[in-house]
């Protein structure tokens, strides 16, 4: 009888949707609805959502978004209505990330719909690229988007530090891999105090340290100092205190 009533739901609109199939049940075993807006979106519903009557479309009628606008082919509409959805839909499980603390989307966006974001966005440049906001501050807007790949917006995160050398300024991530070396040995540099100069200069540090300090190091080395508080004492790292070791002992 259960598997009757939820057959009986195919066919049936409710409002801008039409259900298209059974959907399976969800954890709490409520059924589950592929539902056909008007404007060729496709969303899943719950029975009890659809029948409540709050459900008004696949989302495009709170989005702004024309019905008959032809640019909804593109698969960039899924970017637009993920961010649309994660900044006002307050059921959707990333929106105290987003709308919850601020994170809004532009008039343009909300007044223009998919047709204007993707007027000022463009297509993505390979199916791996999402949507990226570079300050993430702030809200989704023309001047605050790019299209990144994953990679890109690792970099770009709240917990990222920046490091500013020369006059450039990027997250400590990208200049370990700029100098080629892992964050972790720059992250080391600078735990141990090394200026941000020092600790960016492409050159092994080792090349640099020479004359008093070198021969201060050796010393204390040959005194029965450790690598580690060589480390500590002079500010360099354990690898460059290594590497003026061994550049001192006779060849």
């Amino acid at each position: 009888m259960g598997l009757k009533r939820r057959l009986d739901l195919i066919g049936q609109r409710f409002n801008k949707l039409v259900v298209v199939e059974f959907a399976g049940l969800d954890k709490r075993r409520n059924s589950r609805w592929l539902c056909r807006c008007d404007c060729g979106g496709e969303r899943t519903y719950t029975a009890c959502n659809l029948k409540s009557g709050r459900i008004k479309g696949c989302g495009c009628v709170w989005r702004g978004k024309r019905v008959d606008d032809p640019s909804t082919d593109h698969p960039e509409l899924t970017v637009f209505t993920g961010m649309l959805d994660r900044c006002y839909n307050q059921n959707s499980t990333n929106y105290p990330r987003y709308g919850g603390r601020g994170i809004t989307v532009c008039d343009r966006w909300r007044d223009g719909g998919f047709k204007a974001f993707f007027a000022d966005m463009g297509p993505r440049p390979t199916p791996t690229h999402s949507i990226d906001r570079i300050d993430n501050n702030k809200g989704y807007s023309p001047d605050n988007c790019r299209w990144a790949t994953k990679k890109q917006q690792s970099r770009n995160t709240r917990t990222n530090r920046y490091l500013t050398h020369n006059g450039v300024t990027a997250t400590l991530s990208e200049w370990a891999e700029i100098l080629g070396i892992s964050p972790k040995t720059l992250r080391g540099r600078l735990y141990k105090g090394i200026s941000v100069n020092d600790a960016l200069k492409p050159k092994s540090l080792a090349n640099t340290v020479t004359g008093d300090k070198a021969k201060s190091v050796v010393k204390d080395r040959n005194d029965g100092v450790g690598i580690s508080e060589l480390s500590r004492r002079y500010k360099i790292d354990r690898n460059t205190v290594k590497r003026i070791l061994k550049r001192a002992k006779p060849d």
